[in-house]
């Protein structure tokens, strides 16, 4: 008899417990994915800025791969990551940039980059740089190294032999909009072959672009409120780092994250990003994203080395008076 009471005190403390716990909406699981500022994950309201049109910096050595600039979110509201060249936790890899994706109740949430062999699904955005909204033109491995399409890529040939020159092919959307789906945003979903290859082995980002985030997101020139879509550097040849801060560095005040809070309401929920070790990269589990082996892609159109952000110091000009993308 003595275990009914008991029985009957441990389902009301489940009962408890499961009710002191939030349901596990969807605005929930999708914060899961939130942002690359690495503190915290994500849901807004508010839609990303567009993409502001920028020069690429040349590659600082074999073996680097372009990861475009882009919106990501914290505290303080959107900032901008500046595109930058990045190595990868292992050779033969390439790597899919995150995408900004709205879903039906109007708010949008932020699907993470991630290295694989191919480059996968990232919402059809058309970062530039050899990034036009599917698969990647700027180069491909090849016996471990890495061959840079100087039809696409600014590189300098004399620290970088592998190069070869070749236009490419196919369409691209010419679009600045920075999300997919919802309301003025890019309007596709991946095909079943590039399902089938989003199911490859996919790795996290780096410590080093890890850090690259952080010390953008630290940064109050790079906030959307404070520079209203024109960030001052929208690309730098190597990632930023605590040794390595933009000209004019300053840090986000409170004041920038209560401003913030009071304009747009944000689901926040502390979750650490997923990193690679130094030497072997773990793999995550891969999402099904549009994928398109890079080797069997050719750049898609002459370029000239102008994509949508880029520069160490280099300024983005105005969306409304700003080049073509050729290069992406």
């Amino acid at each position: 008899m003595r275990l009914i009471p008991r029985a009957i005190i441990g389902l009301a403390a489940a009962l408890l417990f499961f009710a002191a716990v939030p349901a596990r909406s969807e605005a929930q699981d999708l914060s899961s994915l939130g942002s690359l500022s690495g503190l915290l994950s994500l849901l807004t309201s508010f839609a990303p800025p567009v993409l502001p049109a920028y020069d690429q910096p040349p590659a600082p050595g074999p073996n680097h791969i372009w990861q475009p600039g882009y919106w990501a979110a914290g505290p303080a509201g959107y900032f901008w990551v500046p595109g930058t060249w990045v190595t990868p936790p292992q050779p033969n890899l390439l790597w899919t940039p995150g995408y900004w994706a709205a879903n039906p109740g109007g708010q949008y949430r932020w699907i993470p980059g991630y290295w694989a062999r191919n480059v996968g699904y990232y919402g059809d955005i058309d970062y530039g740089n050899g990034y036009n909204g599917s698969g990647y033109d700027g180069g491909r491995w090849q016996n471990n190294t890495f061959y840079y399409n100087t039809a696409v890529t600014n590189v300098n040939r004399s620290v970088v032999r592998f190069v070869y020159s070749e236009r490419g092919r196919g369409e691209y959307n010419d679009s600045h909009v920075s999300y997919n789906g919802g309301r003025g945003g890019i309007h596709a979903r991946p095909d079943q072959h590039q399902i089938a290859w989003g199911r490859e082995r996919h790795y996290a980002m780096t410590a080093a672009q890890q850090e690259h985030v952080r010390i953008a997101e630290q940064d109050r020139n790079d906030l959307q409120s404070v520079n209203h879509g024109r960030p001052q550097h929208v690309s730098v040849q190597r990632p930023l780092a605590a040794n390595n801060r933009p000209p004019g560095f300053t840090p986000v005040r409170p004041s920038d994250r209560a401003f913030a809070s009071a304009r747009r309401p944000t689901l926040y929920r502390a979750t650490p990003m997923r990193q690679a070790p130094k030497q072997q990269a773990h793999p995550i589990h891969p999402q099904a994203r549009r994928v398109q082996p890079a080797h069997d892609r050719i750049p898609n159109r002459p370029a000239q080395h102008v994509m949508r952000a880029k520069g160490g110091a280099h300024q983005a000009r105005p969306h409304g008076h700003s080049s073509p993308h050729p290069g992406r």
